[in-house]
């Protein structure tokens, strides 16, 4: 007998209890999945909306960034930097000289 046959021959009978175990697991693992997905979801839509509401907010001449960082739901400041650049790709300070309302060319 090989070492390890002993151990896979049983998993192979559909009626041992390892096997029926783990079939009754799946439905749970994939309702968790989906939920999980969905609170994915559910946070990177929240995400882009606070970033969309921030870059409304910049283009405002007296626009303070710090304000706007509390305003759209961030407690620091230091992450609602690296999470607007990571969604600009350009600072809150770049943004907001780039695109004020009112500036002109």
């Amino acid at each position: 007998m090989d070492a390890g046959q002993g151990v896979v021959q049983p998993l192979r009978d559909a009626s041992h209890p390892a096997v029926t175990h783990r079939e009754q697991l799946i439905p749970v693992t994939e309702g968790r999945n989906r939920r999980d997905h969905r609170r994915r979801a559910w946070r990177q839509f929240l995400y882009q909306a606070r970033m969309l509401r921030a870059m409304e907010l910049l283009v405002e001449p007296r626009a303070n960034i710090t304000a706007v960082a509390y305003e759209v739901g961030f407690n620091s400041l230091s992450a609602f930097a690296k999470g607007f650049t990571r969604f600009t790709g350009q600072t809150p300070s770049e943004f907001r000289r780039g695109n004020e309302l009112g500036k002109t060319w």
